[in-house]
Protein backbone atom coordinates (compact mmCIF):
# COMPACT_ATOMS: atom_id res chain seq x y z
CA UNK A 1 0.00 0.00 0.00
CA UNK A 2 1.19 3.67 -0.73
CA UNK A 3 1.76 5.55 2.00
CA UNK A 4 -0.53 8.81 2.42
CA UNK A 5 1.80 12.37 1.33
CA UNK A 6 3.09 13.73 5.26
CA UNK A 7 0.77 16.75 6.11
CA UNK A 8 1.80 19.65 8.09
CA UNK A 9 -0.27 19.31 11.18
CA UNK A 10 -0.71 23.01 13.24
CA UNK A 11 -1.12 21.55 17.05
CA UNK A 12 -1.95 25.42 18.28
CA UNK A 13 -5.95 25.97 16.69
CA UNK A 14 -5.26 29.86 17.56
CA UNK A 15 -2.26 30.52 15.73
CA UNK A 16 -2.73 30.93 11.67
CA UNK A 17 -0.12 29.49 9.88
CA UNK A 18 2.57 32.40 9.25
CA UNK A 19 2.33 34.24 5.99
CA UNK A 20 5.15 34.45 3.55
CA UNK A 21 7.04 37.37 2.71
CA UNK A 22 5.65 39.03 -0.28
CA UNK A 23 7.34 38.42 -3.50
CA UNK A 24 9.25 41.07 -5.27
CA UNK A 25 6.87 41.98 -8.00
CA UNK A 26 8.39 42.94 -11.58
CA UNK A 27 9.37 46.52 -12.49
CA UNK A 28 7.30 47.87 -15.17
CA UNK A 29 10.23 51.27 -15.40
CA UNK A 30 13.62 51.23 -17.01
CA UNK A 31 16.16 53.50 -14.87
CA UNK A 32 18.34 54.81 -17.10
CA UNK A 33 15.34 55.45 -19.52
CA UNK A 34 13.66 57.45 -17.06
CA UNK A 35 17.01 58.99 -15.44
CA UNK A 36 18.91 59.42 -12.00
CA UNK A 37 16.50 62.52 -11.06
CA UNK A 38 13.20 60.55 -11.68
CA UNK A 39 14.71 57.25 -9.94
CA UNK A 40 15.77 59.24 -6.95
CA UNK A 41 12.14 60.81 -6.78
CA UNK A 42 10.65 57.10 -6.58
CA UNK A 43 12.76 55.92 -4.02
CA UNK A 44 12.59 59.35 -2.05
CA UNK A 45 8.43 59.13 -1.98
CA UNK A 46 8.77 55.46 -1.21
CA UNK A 47 10.90 55.39 1.50
CA UNK A 48 8.41 57.97 2.73
CA UNK A 49 6.00 55.92 2.96
CA UNK A 50 7.88 53.14 4.48
CA UNK A 51 9.19 55.32 6.85
CA UNK A 52 5.72 56.66 7.84
CA UNK A 53 4.18 53.08 8.06
CA UNK A 54 7.02 52.10 10.41
CA UNK A 55 6.87 54.55 12.92
CA UNK A 56 2.70 53.96 13.22
CA UNK A 57 3.61 50.47 13.49
CA UNK A 58 6.01 51.88 16.43
CA UNK A 59 3.09 53.73 18.03
CA UNK A 60 0.76 50.93 18.55
CA UNK A 61 1.57 49.11 21.78
CA UNK A 62 2.38 45.46 21.30
CA UNK A 63 -0.55 43.71 22.94
CA UNK A 64 -2.16 40.77 22.35
CA UNK A 65 -5.24 43.07 21.17
CA UNK A 66 -3.22 45.07 18.99
CA UNK A 67 -1.51 41.90 17.23
CA UNK A 68 -3.23 42.08 13.80
CA UNK A 69 -3.16 45.38 13.45
CA UNK A 70 0.36 45.35 13.56
CA UNK A 71 0.84 41.94 11.62
CA UNK A 72 -1.16 44.64 8.90
CA UNK A 73 1.29 47.84 9.16
CA UNK A 74 4.02 45.61 8.72
CA UNK A 75 2.38 43.58 5.90
CA UNK A 76 1.94 46.57 4.10
CA UNK A 77 5.70 47.68 5.00
CA UNK A 78 6.90 44.59 3.25
CA UNK A 79 4.51 45.19 0.30
CA UNK A 80 6.39 48.87 -0.47
CA UNK A 81 9.73 47.05 0.25
CA UNK A 82 8.86 44.53 -2.54
CA UNK A 83 7.75 47.12 -5.04
CA UNK A 84 9.55 46.13 -8.15
CA UNK A 85 10.16 49.38 -9.53
CA UNK A 86 11.24 50.96 -6.10
CA UNK A 87 14.04 48.03 -5.87
CA UNK A 88 15.10 49.32 -9.67
CA UNK A 89 15.20 52.61 -9.07
CA UNK A 90 17.53 52.35 -6.00
CA UNK A 91 19.66 50.21 -7.43
CA UNK A 92 19.93 52.92 -10.23
CA UNK A 93 20.67 55.22 -7.94
CA UNK A 94 23.54 53.42 -5.83
CA UNK A 95 24.96 52.27 -8.94
CA UNK A 96 25.48 56.07 -10.50
CA UNK A 97 27.02 56.98 -6.56
CA UNK A 98 29.11 54.33 -6.84
CA UNK A 99 30.54 55.07 -10.48
CA UNK A 100 30.85 58.74 -9.59
CA UNK A 101 33.01 57.67 -6.34
CA UNK A 102 35.33 55.58 -8.28
CA UNK A 103 35.90 58.18 -10.85
CA UNK A 104 36.61 60.75 -8.47
CA UNK A 105 38.94 58.23 -6.89
CA UNK A 106 40.64 57.87 -10.22
CA UNK A 107 40.85 61.59 -10.85
CA UNK A 108 42.41 62.06 -6.97
CA UNK A 109 44.96 59.42 -8.05
CA UNK A 110 45.55 61.34 -11.05
CA UNK A 111 46.55 64.43 -9.73
CA UNK A 112 48.50 62.73 -7.23
CA UNK A 113 50.35 61.69 -9.87
CA UNK A 114 50.55 64.53 -12.00
CA UNK A 115 51.77 66.62 -8.76
CA UNK A 116 54.52 64.04 -8.30
CA UNK A 117 55.78 63.82 -11.95
CA UNK A 118 55.28 67.75 -12.55
CA UNK A 119 57.27 68.61 -8.87
CA UNK A 120 54.08 70.06 -7.77
CA UNK A 121 53.63 67.97 -4.46
CA UNK A 122 54.25 70.98 -2.05
CA UNK A 123 52.49 69.51 0.24
CA UNK A 124 53.30 70.65 3.84
CA UNK A 125 52.71 69.50 7.26
CA UNK A 126 51.49 71.89 9.50
CA UNK A 127 54.21 74.33 10.94
CA UNK A 128 55.82 72.76 14.43
CA UNK A 129 57.90 74.81 16.40
CA UNK A 130 60.64 72.46 15.40
CA UNK A 131 61.31 73.33 11.97
CA UNK A 132 63.19 75.83 10.61
CA UNK A 133 62.47 79.09 10.10
CA UNK A 134 60.59 79.58 6.53
CA UNK A 135 63.03 81.50 4.93
CA UNK A 136 66.15 79.26 4.85
CA UNK A 137 63.42 76.36 4.52
CA UNK A 138 61.98 77.88 1.13
CA UNK A 139 66.26 78.36 0.40
CA UNK A 140 66.75 75.34 1.30
CA UNK A 141 64.58 73.89 -1.08
CA UNK A 142 64.91 75.77 -3.98
CA UNK A 143 68.66 74.90 -3.65
CA UNK A 144 67.35 71.30 -3.57
CA UNK A 145 65.72 72.03 -6.78
CA UNK A 146 68.08 73.00 -8.36
CA UNK A 147 70.14 70.23 -7.49
CA UNK A 148 67.47 67.51 -8.89
CA UNK A 149 67.05 69.97 -12.26
CA UNK A 150 71.34 69.43 -12.45
CA UNK A 151 73.46 66.58 -13.01
CA UNK A 152 74.20 64.63 -9.84
CA UNK A 153 74.44 61.20 -8.74
CA UNK A 154 72.02 59.69 -6.65
CA UNK A 155 72.50 57.97 -3.38
CA UNK A 156 71.97 54.48 -4.40
CA UNK A 157 71.19 53.77 -0.76
CA UNK A 158 68.34 55.84 -0.94
CA UNK A 159 67.03 55.05 -4.41
CA UNK A 160 66.79 51.57 -3.03
CA UNK A 161 64.91 52.62 -0.25
CA UNK A 162 62.08 54.18 -2.91
CA UNK A 163 62.26 51.25 -5.16
CA UNK A 164 61.45 48.97 -1.45
CA UNK A 165 58.33 51.21 -0.87
CA UNK A 166 57.12 51.41 -4.60
CA UNK A 167 57.48 47.79 -4.08
CA UNK A 168 55.23 47.78 -1.49
CA UNK A 169 57.60 47.63 1.55
CA UNK A 170 55.80 48.80 4.83
CA UNK A 171 59.23 49.62 6.58
CA UNK A 172 60.68 51.49 3.74
CA UNK A 173 57.30 53.81 3.51
CA UNK A 174 57.84 54.26 7.16
CA UNK A 175 61.45 55.42 6.45
CA UNK A 176 59.98 57.78 3.73
CA UNK A 177 57.32 59.30 6.01
CA UNK A 178 59.67 59.89 8.78
CA UNK A 179 61.16 62.70 6.34
CA UNK A 180 64.99 63.93 5.12
CA UNK A 181 67.75 62.31 7.86
CA UNK A 182 65.39 60.15 9.08
CA UNK A 183 67.33 57.06 7.69
CA UNK A 184 70.11 55.13 8.74
CA UNK A 185 72.02 54.42 5.21
CA UNK A 186 75.88 52.57 5.72
CA UNK A 187 76.88 55.18 3.33
CA UNK A 188 78.07 58.74 3.59
CA UNK A 189 74.61 60.25 1.84
CA UNK A 190 74.84 63.50 -0.07
CA UNK A 191 71.68 64.68 -1.91
CA UNK A 192 69.31 62.38 0.08
CA UNK A 193 65.68 64.83 -0.30
CA UNK A 194 67.15 65.51 -4.75
CA UNK A 195 67.48 61.41 -4.58
CA UNK A 196 63.91 60.70 -3.04
CA UNK A 197 62.62 63.18 -5.17
CA UNK A 198 64.45 61.76 -8.97
CA UNK A 199 64.01 57.95 -7.93
CA UNK A 200 60.21 58.76 -7.25
CA UNK A 201 59.12 60.58 -10.28
CA UNK A 202 61.21 57.97 -12.13
CA UNK A 203 59.59 54.96 -10.43
CA UNK A 204 56.22 55.85 -9.39
CA UNK A 205 55.34 57.41 -12.87
CA UNK A 206 55.46 53.64 -14.23
CA UNK A 207 54.15 51.62 -11.38
CA UNK A 208 51.12 54.35 -11.75
CA UNK A 209 50.42 52.92 -14.95
CA UNK A 210 49.46 49.53 -13.45
CA UNK A 211 46.91 48.23 -11.65
CA UNK A 212 48.69 45.71 -9.80
CA UNK A 213 51.33 48.65 -8.48
CA UNK A 214 49.41 51.44 -8.61
CA UNK A 215 48.56 51.20 -4.77
CA UNK A 216 51.80 50.85 -3.38
CA UNK A 217 53.42 53.64 -6.20
CA UNK A 218 50.23 55.58 -4.18
CA UNK A 219 51.35 55.21 -0.44
CA UNK A 220 54.91 55.97 -1.86
CA UNK A 221 53.72 59.11 -3.14
CA UNK A 222 51.66 60.05 0.18
CA UNK A 223 54.56 59.08 2.57
CA UNK A 224 56.75 61.95 0.45
CA UNK A 225 54.43 64.78 0.49
CA UNK A 226 56.35 66.19 2.88
CA UNK A 227 59.20 66.60 0.38
CA UNK A 228 58.38 69.85 -1.96
CA UNK A 229 61.02 68.93 -4.81
CA UNK A 230 59.55 65.36 -5.00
Amino acid sequence: AMMPAPTKVNYNGFEPEKKKKPEITEATIDPSEIGLEKCQKIVKEQEFKIRKLKEKMAGIAPTKKNKAEIAAVKEQVEELQADGNYRAAMNYVRKVEEDERDKRRAEREKDDEEALVGGLGKKKGPAGPSEPAPKKQAAASSAEVQEVAGDFDADAEVVAVVKSAVEGSEDALAQLQKGAGAGSYKSAIKAEVASMASAAAELISAKMKRAATRDAALKTLRALSWNPPA
